[in-house]
Protein backbone atom coordinates (compact mmCIF):
# COMPACT_ATOMS: atom_id res chain seq x y z
CA UNK A 1 0.00 0.00 0.00
CA UNK A 2 1.16 3.90 -0.33
CA UNK A 3 1.32 6.51 1.57
CA UNK A 4 -1.80 8.71 1.13
CA UNK A 5 -0.60 11.29 3.10
CA UNK A 6 2.39 12.17 0.74
CA UNK A 7 0.58 13.32 -2.60
CA UNK A 8 3.18 13.12 -5.58
CA UNK A 9 2.91 14.94 -8.43
CA UNK A 10 1.19 13.27 -11.87
CA UNK A 11 3.70 12.42 -13.84
CA UNK A 12 3.02 13.07 -17.73
CA UNK A 13 0.43 10.98 -19.94
CA UNK A 14 2.11 8.39 -21.63
CA UNK A 15 0.59 6.57 -24.74
CA UNK A 16 -0.47 2.42 -23.37
CA UNK A 17 1.14 0.08 -24.69
CA UNK A 18 -0.21 -1.09 -28.26
CA UNK A 19 -1.45 -4.74 -27.15
CA UNK A 20 -3.94 -7.33 -28.81
CA UNK A 21 -7.60 -6.95 -27.44
CA UNK A 22 -9.10 -9.45 -25.94
CA UNK A 23 -11.55 -10.53 -29.15
CA UNK A 24 -7.87 -10.88 -30.84
CA UNK A 25 -6.13 -12.99 -27.78
CA UNK A 26 -5.15 -16.43 -27.94
CA UNK A 27 -7.72 -17.06 -25.09
CA UNK A 28 -10.68 -15.89 -27.09
CA UNK A 29 -9.50 -17.97 -30.03
CA UNK A 30 -9.05 -21.08 -27.30
CA UNK A 31 -12.78 -20.44 -26.62
CA UNK A 32 -13.97 -19.96 -29.87
CA UNK A 33 -12.58 -23.82 -30.33
CA UNK A 34 -14.13 -24.97 -27.14
CA UNK A 35 -17.83 -23.95 -28.33
CA UNK A 36 -16.78 -24.83 -31.73
CA UNK A 37 -17.33 -21.85 -33.26
CA UNK A 38 -15.65 -20.99 -36.64
CA UNK A 39 -12.69 -18.79 -35.95
CA UNK A 40 -9.58 -18.90 -38.05
CA UNK A 41 -6.27 -16.40 -38.13
CA UNK A 42 -5.82 -14.80 -41.53
CA UNK A 43 -2.68 -13.33 -42.58
CA UNK A 44 -3.12 -9.78 -43.39
CA UNK A 45 -0.61 -7.64 -44.47
CA UNK A 46 1.84 -7.90 -41.99
CA UNK A 47 -0.10 -8.52 -39.01
CA UNK A 48 -2.40 -11.08 -38.34
CA UNK A 49 -6.45 -11.67 -37.31
CA UNK A 50 -9.00 -13.97 -35.91
CA UNK A 51 -11.63 -14.36 -38.42
CA UNK A 52 -15.23 -15.41 -37.23
CA UNK A 53 -17.04 -16.66 -39.73
CA UNK A 54 -20.48 -18.07 -39.95
CA UNK A 55 -23.20 -18.74 -42.85
CA UNK A 56 -26.47 -17.65 -43.03
CA UNK A 57 -29.28 -18.99 -45.20
CA UNK A 58 -29.57 -16.66 -48.31
CA UNK A 59 -26.88 -14.01 -47.06
CA UNK A 60 -24.05 -16.92 -47.55
CA UNK A 61 -20.82 -16.51 -45.41
CA UNK A 62 -20.56 -13.68 -43.33
CA UNK A 63 -16.73 -13.21 -41.44
CA UNK A 64 -16.36 -10.35 -38.63
CA UNK A 65 -13.20 -8.83 -37.42
CA UNK A 66 -13.09 -7.25 -33.96
CA UNK A 67 -11.11 -5.60 -32.86
CA UNK A 68 -7.59 -6.38 -34.78
CA UNK A 69 -5.03 -3.95 -35.81
CA UNK A 70 -5.10 -4.38 -39.01
CA UNK A 71 -2.72 -1.49 -40.17
CA UNK A 72 -5.08 -1.29 -43.62
CA UNK A 73 -4.75 1.19 -46.38
CA UNK A 74 -7.15 1.66 -48.82
CA UNK A 75 -5.75 -1.05 -51.41
CA UNK A 76 -5.39 -3.92 -48.85
CA UNK A 77 -8.91 -3.22 -47.37
CA UNK A 78 -10.66 -2.94 -50.73
CA UNK A 79 -9.60 -6.67 -51.82
CA UNK A 80 -9.87 -7.97 -47.97
CA UNK A 81 -13.38 -9.34 -48.18
CA UNK A 82 -12.30 -11.25 -51.43
CA UNK A 83 -8.78 -12.44 -50.17
CA UNK A 84 -10.57 -13.86 -47.31
CA UNK A 85 -13.33 -15.71 -49.40
CA UNK A 86 -16.60 -14.44 -48.06
CA UNK A 87 -19.83 -12.90 -48.97
CA UNK A 88 -19.72 -10.02 -46.46
CA UNK A 89 -17.18 -9.00 -44.38
CA UNK A 90 -17.94 -6.78 -41.33
CA UNK A 91 -14.94 -5.05 -39.08
CA UNK A 92 -15.00 -3.41 -35.55
CA UNK A 93 -12.09 -1.31 -35.98
CA UNK A 94 -10.01 -0.80 -33.74
CA UNK A 95 -8.01 2.21 -34.63
CA UNK A 96 -8.90 5.52 -36.32
CA UNK A 97 -6.12 4.99 -39.51
CA UNK A 98 -8.04 1.48 -40.10
CA UNK A 99 -11.11 3.59 -40.50
CA UNK A 100 -9.61 5.89 -42.43
CA UNK A 101 -8.46 3.19 -44.79
CA UNK A 102 -12.03 1.68 -44.84
CA UNK A 103 -13.63 4.51 -45.73
CA UNK A 104 -11.58 5.21 -49.03
CA UNK A 105 -11.70 1.61 -49.71
CA UNK A 106 -15.58 1.78 -50.47
CA UNK A 107 -16.49 0.06 -46.40
CA UNK A 108 -19.90 1.19 -45.90
CA UNK A 109 -19.64 2.74 -41.50
CA UNK A 110 -22.80 0.78 -39.52
CA UNK A 111 -22.18 2.18 -36.39
CA UNK A 112 -19.76 4.88 -35.08
CA UNK A 113 -16.85 4.65 -32.83
CA UNK A 114 -16.43 3.69 -29.19
CA UNK A 115 -14.57 5.19 -27.30
CA UNK A 116 -12.47 3.19 -24.35
CA UNK A 117 -11.14 3.43 -21.26
CA UNK A 118 -6.98 1.74 -21.05
CA UNK A 119 -5.17 2.11 -17.42
CA UNK A 120 -1.45 1.60 -17.68
CA UNK A 121 0.19 0.11 -14.94
CA UNK A 122 3.28 0.52 -13.33
CA UNK A 123 5.45 -1.59 -10.48
CA UNK A 124 5.61 1.79 -8.23
CA UNK A 125 2.70 1.92 -6.21
CA UNK A 126 3.44 5.40 -5.37
CA UNK A 127 3.57 6.01 -9.83
CA UNK A 128 0.15 4.22 -9.75
CA UNK A 129 -1.22 6.78 -7.34
CA UNK A 130 0.03 10.18 -8.16
CA UNK A 131 -2.18 9.24 -11.35
CA UNK A 132 -5.41 9.12 -9.49
CA UNK A 133 -7.97 11.70 -9.69
CA UNK A 134 -8.68 13.45 -6.40
CA UNK A 135 -12.22 12.27 -5.93
CA UNK A 136 -11.51 8.39 -6.72
CA UNK A 137 -8.40 8.62 -4.06
CA UNK A 138 -11.07 10.29 -1.47
CA UNK A 139 -13.32 7.43 -2.12
CA UNK A 140 -10.55 4.75 -2.28
CA UNK A 141 -9.10 6.36 1.20
CA UNK A 142 -13.52 6.26 2.47
CA UNK A 143 -13.68 2.45 1.44
CA UNK A 144 -10.44 1.38 3.15
CA UNK A 145 -11.50 2.48 6.56
CA UNK A 146 -14.65 0.46 6.11
CA UNK A 147 -13.31 -2.62 7.27
CA UNK A 148 -13.39 -4.13 4.45
CA UNK A 149 -12.05 -7.78 3.48
CA UNK A 150 -10.30 -8.53 0.13
CA UNK A 151 -10.21 -11.57 -1.22
CA UNK A 152 -8.74 -12.76 -4.46
CA UNK A 153 -9.48 -16.20 -6.16
CA UNK A 154 -8.82 -17.65 -9.52
CA UNK A 155 -12.75 -17.66 -11.10
CA UNK A 156 -13.43 -21.15 -12.06
CA UNK A 157 -15.29 -22.39 -14.86
CA UNK A 158 -18.53 -23.02 -13.73
CA UNK A 159 -21.35 -20.90 -15.35
CA UNK A 160 -23.53 -21.67 -12.08
CA UNK A 161 -20.85 -18.93 -10.09
CA UNK A 162 -23.10 -16.65 -8.37
CA UNK A 163 -20.81 -13.77 -9.95
CA UNK A 164 -22.62 -14.60 -13.28
CA UNK A 165 -26.24 -15.08 -11.56
CA UNK A 166 -25.64 -11.61 -9.42
CA UNK A 167 -24.59 -9.49 -13.09
CA UNK A 168 -27.45 -10.75 -14.63
CA UNK A 169 -29.67 -9.41 -12.09
CA UNK A 170 -27.44 -5.78 -11.97
CA UNK A 171 -27.53 -5.80 -16.03
CA UNK A 172 -31.15 -6.12 -16.43
CA UNK A 173 -31.70 -3.51 -13.88
CA UNK A 174 -29.52 -1.34 -15.44
CA UNK A 175 -30.35 -2.42 -19.42
CA UNK A 176 -26.94 -3.89 -20.91
CA UNK A 177 -26.08 -7.01 -22.39
CA UNK A 178 -23.12 -9.00 -20.45
CA UNK A 179 -20.36 -11.21 -22.03
CA UNK A 180 -22.31 -15.05 -22.15
CA UNK A 181 -21.53 -16.87 -19.22
CA UNK A 182 -20.48 -19.70 -21.62
CA UNK A 183 -18.19 -17.68 -23.20
CA UNK A 184 -16.18 -16.70 -20.41
CA UNK A 185 -16.18 -20.37 -18.52
CA UNK A 186 -14.46 -21.75 -22.33
CA UNK A 187 -11.88 -18.45 -22.06
CA UNK A 188 -10.79 -19.75 -18.32
CA UNK A 189 -10.90 -23.47 -18.76
CA UNK A 190 -8.80 -23.76 -20.89
CA UNK A 191 -6.28 -21.04 -19.71
CA UNK A 192 -6.65 -21.58 -15.60
CA UNK A 193 -5.48 -18.52 -14.03
CA UNK A 194 -7.25 -16.19 -16.96
CA UNK A 195 -10.04 -15.01 -15.03
CA UNK A 196 -9.38 -13.90 -11.64
CA UNK A 197 -12.14 -12.42 -9.60
CA UNK A 198 -11.31 -10.01 -6.59
CA UNK A 199 -14.48 -10.06 -3.96
CA UNK A 200 -15.02 -7.79 -0.61
CA UNK A 201 -16.82 -8.56 1.86
CA UNK A 202 -18.58 -6.45 4.95
CA UNK A 203 -19.47 -8.23 8.47
CA UNK A 204 -18.95 -11.54 6.87
CA UNK A 205 -21.08 -10.49 3.26
CA UNK A 206 -20.40 -10.28 -0.03
CA UNK A 207 -20.38 -6.21 -1.26
CA UNK A 208 -18.62 -5.95 -4.81
CA UNK A 209 -16.69 -7.78 -7.05
CA UNK A 210 -15.00 -7.13 -10.36
CA UNK A 211 -14.07 -10.41 -12.70
CA UNK A 212 -10.51 -9.73 -15.06
CA UNK A 213 -9.31 -11.85 -18.03
CA UNK A 214 -5.71 -11.83 -18.15
CA UNK A 215 -4.43 -12.55 -21.92
CA UNK A 216 -1.01 -11.95 -22.27
CA UNK A 217 0.59 -8.80 -20.71
CA UNK A 218 -2.68 -7.21 -20.91
CA UNK A 219 -6.08 -8.01 -18.81
CA UNK A 220 -9.64 -7.03 -19.51
CA UNK A 221 -12.04 -5.57 -16.40
CA UNK A 222 -15.03 -7.82 -17.68
CA UNK A 223 -17.39 -7.79 -14.85
CA UNK A 224 -17.98 -5.19 -12.41
CA UNK A 225 -20.90 -5.63 -9.50
CA UNK A 226 -22.00 -4.00 -5.82
CA UNK A 227 -24.77 -3.65 -3.97
CA UNK A 228 -26.45 -1.44 -2.26
CA UNK A 229 -24.01 -1.90 0.75
CA UNK A 230 -20.77 -1.80 -1.30
CA UNK A 231 -21.66 1.73 -2.99
CA UNK A 232 -21.92 3.02 0.40
CA UNK A 233 -18.76 1.80 2.09
CA UNK A 234 -16.63 2.59 -1.73
CA UNK A 235 -16.02 -0.87 -2.32
CA UNK A 236 -15.66 -0.21 -5.74
CA UNK A 237 -12.46 2.04 -5.67
CA UNK A 238 -10.45 -0.48 -3.04
CA UNK A 239 -11.45 -3.57 -5.12
CA UNK A 240 -10.19 -1.55 -8.83
CA UNK A 241 -6.94 -0.88 -6.38
CA UNK A 242 -6.00 -4.34 -5.22
CA UNK A 243 -6.71 -5.59 -8.68
CA UNK A 244 -3.98 -3.15 -10.07
CA UNK A 245 -1.72 -3.73 -7.40
CA UNK A 246 -1.84 -7.59 -7.97
CA UNK A 247 -2.74 -7.72 -11.39
CA UNK A 248 0.73 -5.71 -12.19
CA UNK A 249 2.57 -8.53 -9.86
CA UNK A 250 1.01 -11.38 -11.64
CA UNK A 251 2.57 -9.19 -15.51
CA UNK A 252 0.33 -6.97 -16.62
CA UNK A 253 1.40 -4.10 -17.58
CA UNK A 254 -2.45 -2.55 -18.62
CA UNK A 255 -6.01 -3.13 -18.00
CA UNK A 256 -8.50 -2.51 -20.87
CA UNK A 257 -11.26 -0.76 -19.04
CA UNK A 258 -13.82 -1.38 -21.78
CA UNK A 259 -16.44 1.51 -22.93
CA UNK A 260 -15.42 5.04 -21.34
CA UNK A 261 -19.14 6.73 -22.69
CA UNK A 262 -19.50 10.04 -20.44
CA UNK A 263 -22.91 10.84 -22.18
CA UNK A 264 -24.69 7.07 -21.51
CA UNK A 265 -22.68 6.09 -18.46
CA UNK A 266 -21.35 8.96 -17.13
CA UNK A 267 -21.09 7.60 -13.43
CA UNK A 268 -18.64 4.56 -14.45
CA UNK A 269 -17.26 6.69 -16.96
CA UNK A 270 -15.95 9.06 -14.36
CA UNK A 271 -15.15 5.80 -12.05
CA UNK A 272 -12.86 4.52 -14.88
CA UNK A 273 -11.46 7.69 -15.55
CA UNK A 274 -10.48 8.34 -11.84
CA UNK A 275 -8.35 5.49 -11.81
CA UNK A 276 -5.80 7.39 -14.30
CA UNK A 277 -6.80 5.67 -17.50
CA UNK A 278 -6.34 6.86 -20.45
CA UNK A 279 -9.36 7.54 -22.99
CA UNK A 280 -8.83 6.44 -27.05
CA UNK A 281 -11.06 6.17 -29.84
CA UNK A 282 -11.78 3.15 -31.66
CA UNK A 283 -12.30 2.81 -35.12
CA UNK A 284 -16.65 2.36 -35.43
CA UNK A 285 -18.02 -0.52 -37.30
CA UNK A 286 -18.16 -1.26 -41.44
CA UNK A 287 -19.25 -3.53 -43.22
CA UNK A 288 -18.31 -4.55 -47.18
CA UNK A 289 -20.24 -7.21 -49.35
CA UNK A 290 -21.09 -8.74 -52.33
CA UNK A 291 -23.98 -7.30 -52.47
CA UNK A 292 -22.10 -3.79 -52.56
CA UNK A 293 -24.95 -2.01 -54.04
CA UNK A 294 -27.24 -2.71 -51.88
CA UNK A 295 -25.26 -2.20 -48.88
CA UNK A 296 -23.99 1.29 -49.93
CA UNK A 297 -27.66 2.27 -50.38
CA UNK A 298 -28.91 1.00 -47.31
CA UNK A 299 -25.68 2.51 -45.14
CA UNK A 300 -26.34 6.04 -46.55
CA UNK A 301 -29.89 5.14 -45.49
CA UNK A 302 -28.68 4.58 -42.27
CA UNK A 303 -26.53 7.63 -42.04
CA UNK A 304 -29.32 9.89 -42.39
CA UNK A 305 -31.61 8.19 -39.69
CA UNK A 306 -28.90 8.84 -37.07
CA UNK A 307 -28.12 12.30 -38.65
Amino acid sequence: MFDFASDLPAPPATRPLAQRSLQQSALWRGALDLLGSDGKVAQIGETQALVMRRCWPVLGTVGMISRADLRLTPDTARGLRSALGLQHLVINAETEGDADALRASGFVKLASARVVAELPLDPSTDLMAARLGGKWRNRLRHGLGQGLVIRRRPLPPDPRHWIFAAEARQARKLGYRPLPPALICAMIAQAPGAGQIFTAYRHGQKVAAMVFLRHGAKATYQIGWSNEDGRKVSAGPVLMWRAMVDLQSMGTDQIDLGSADAAQAPGLTRFKLGTGAQTRRLGGTWIDSAWSPRWHRFGHRLRRAHA
